[in-house]
């Protein structure tokens, strides 16, 4: 890998809670179905969320809400990319942001 890779701007992309009971029908129905863009070959395997399903478009129908700081980072293909947060729904209005684990309440 060049330096020139290493230092470049990590791309964004969006993890979906996969496992996230209320999200996992809605998933299935809208990223595989209607959309059909999720990338399962993109799984994220990550212990606090019990894996995490990737999508590159940062135009979602079907959007909730959506982190507005990374939630992690991944390397993939020799590019950094950081993972933000998404959540969908049956019948979107606007994104709002979804709370970072630091802006939580204990």
């Amino acid at each position: 890998m060049s330096a020139q890779e290493t230092n470049a701007e990590p791309i964004k992309i969006f993890g979906l809670l996969m496992r996230h009971p209320d999200q996992e029908g809605l998933i299935r129905k809208h990223c595989f179905g209607d959309c059909g863009k999720i990338s399962l070959a993109g799984c994220i395997d990550d212990p606090q969320t019990g894996g995490l399903g990737v999508c590159c478009e940062t135009k979602c129908p079907w959007l909730k809400g959506e982190m507005d700081q990374p939630y992690g980072e991944t390397m993939s293909f020799g590019k950094r990319h950081h993972i933000y947060l998404r959540a969908i729904t049956d019948s979107p209005d606007h994104a709002e942001p979804i709370s970072t684990a630091s802006e939580r309440q204990p």
